[in-house]
């Protein structure tokens, strides 16, 4: 048995903090098997929520049932955003099928200087603008929920990566290993 299974968040999301809920799934890459986390934030206020990366492809059924399972648990939230921490298959892997079950979603997507990076998200997005938000450096207030979770761009591969940051909690998210 992995012992991922006996986390108490494997494949399910559990209240890390008030209103920020983590889960935690395993992802094999050559012949090792590696936790990968995504992280789901309520808004009380709104009732909005917003769902931190979407993991690999081969984890996205696993996926699906844990946000279904959530908003059993709690039906009078909704996924209106999922913010992406960079463009790699990890933290994408799972978009479209997302994009295909939660119709109202949007996608927050940092500015990238190099157009193949965001060339490969935009075209699961079927070219329509409605699906995404790209949040330009230096404009990150034009987010809606700035107040409550901050886009931090970092300098590296691939560009336009970028961290959220929860003031009120003092919490950076990301999911680097």
């Amino acid at each position: 048995m992995n012992s991922l299974t006996t986390l108490p968040d494997f494949q399910k999301f559990t209240e890390i903090l008030p209103n920020i809920y983590r889960a935690t799934f395993s992802q094999n890459y050559a012949k090792l098997s590696y936790p990968i986390n995504v992280f789901l934030i309520h808004i009380p206020t709104t009732r909005d929520c917003i769902l931190l990366d979407t993991l690999d492809p081969t984890n996205t059924n696993q996926l699906l049932i844990a946000l279904s399972d959530h908003f059993f648990l709690y039906p009078d939230f909704n996924l209106k955003y999922i913010g992406l921490t960079n463009n790699n298959y990890d933290h994408t892997g799972s978009i479209t099928k997302l994009l295909e079950d939660y119709k109202d979603v949007k996608v927050l997507i940092g500015e990238s200087k190099n157009i193949k990076n965001n060339d490969y998200l935009l075209k699961n997005f079927g070219g329509k603008e409605d699906k995404y938000q790209i949040i330009k450096q230096g404009n990150e207030d034009e987010f809606e929920y700035y107040n409550i979770l901050k886009p931090i761009f970092t300098l590296g591969n691939p560009s336009g990566k970028k961290f959220y940051f929860s003031e009120k909690r003092s919490l950076f998210y990301s999911t680097f290993y």
